[in-house]
Formats: C-alpha cells, structure tokens, sequence
C-alpha cells in the first residue's frame, strides 16, 4: 500500500525576482556537471529537475551530506530564502507554459514545461512534521511512503507508473527490476 504524507502548509507565492539565487546555482551546476561527462556521450539531462529534487532533500540532510549537496549544486545556505528562491524558479519557469493557437497567418505550438519531483520513503522511516511543511510550502508535494522491504515490486511499479503520468508516457519505467531492494530506504 502506497501512502502520500502532505502537510497542509499552503504553498508560498514568492516573487518570480527571488529566483535569481536559485537561477544561478542551477546555471552553476550544470555547467560542472556538463564538464565532468563524457565528451562523447550523446544525453539529455534536466538540471532545474535535478537541483529541485536535491534542494527537496536538503531539508532532511544535515552534517557532511548536507555539505556535499550544497557543495556539488552550488546552493550555499539552505535555508528559507533558498527554499524560497526554488520556489519563485519554479512557479516562474510553469508560467512561461502557453498553449498552442492558431490564426489566419500562423499556428503557434504549445509550450509546456511539466516540472515534477516526488519524495518516495521506506513505510517505516517517517519524515519529520518539519520537512513535510518545508515540501508542501515550497514544492507544493508531500511524501510517498511504500513497503519498500516486503512489497518491493509493486513499490517500483508504484513509483514508474507515478512517473509514466507525470511524463505523459514519455518515461515509461525509470526504476528498472532489481534496483530496489530490502535495503532500499528512499
């Protein structure tokens, strides 16, 4: 049984100007992720998604993973303002989302951008009431607890299918057989 855990701190409304923090880290990190691939390697890869599932976490680290987070993903401080700054670079990148229209002269195609990160736990590993009101105000999401030790296939089936809809079947199955296992946490 999959179990979503959500705070319900409304979500913040900051201003689209509090993403410049959030823009430049990002910016940061691409750039030395990009540098330390494969200069053969033919990829694609998302590092709005990236920095924002990691910021998600940064909430719920602390000591020397904390550290390397915000080292690896240029944050600096985690703190309100960060969470804040993630926020606006959020809400600023989904309201550039248009539809498709078409006049007489021309047909525009639509643009969207579908932004989604989720936060899947062990059932008994539970997140502090803390993390999950820093989610829900920030991120607008809560926390998927699932059975990942007795019931670890459909815990994957569970995650690939949450996955497969938030891609519009554009990723089909991201968790393949056999990466979870007992021992997997989160």
């Amino acid at each position: 049984v999959i179990v979503e855990l959500r705070s319900s701190v409304p979500r913040a409304t900051p201003k689209i100007a509090e993403a410049s923090s959030a823009s430049q880290s990002e910016q940061a990190f691409a750039m030395s992720f990009l540098k330390a691939l494969d200069a053969d390697s033919n990829l694609a890869f998302s590092p709005h998604s990236l920095s924002t599932a990691f910021a998600m976490l940064s909430d719920a680290a602390s000591g020397q993973t904390l550290e390397e987070l915000q080292q690896v993903l240029a944050f600096g401080a985690t703190d309100k303002a960060f969470h804040r700054s993630q926020d606006a670079l959020d809400l600023g990148l989904a309201a550039r989302n248009r539809p498709a229209s078409k006049d007489d002269d021309k047909t525009v195609d639509a643009q969207i951008l579908t932004a989604t990160n989720d936060i899947w736990l062990r059932d008994d590993v539970p997140p502090t009431p803390a993390y999950l009101d820093t989610l829900a105000q920030y991120y607008g999401v809560g926390v998927h607890q699932a059975d990942f030790p007795k019931r670890t296939e459909e815990a994957r089936a569970a995650i690939n299918a949450k996955v497969s809809t938030d891609t519009h079947e554009l990723i089909s199955e991201l968790i393949p057989e056999g990466v979870l296992t007992i021992d997997t946490v989160a």
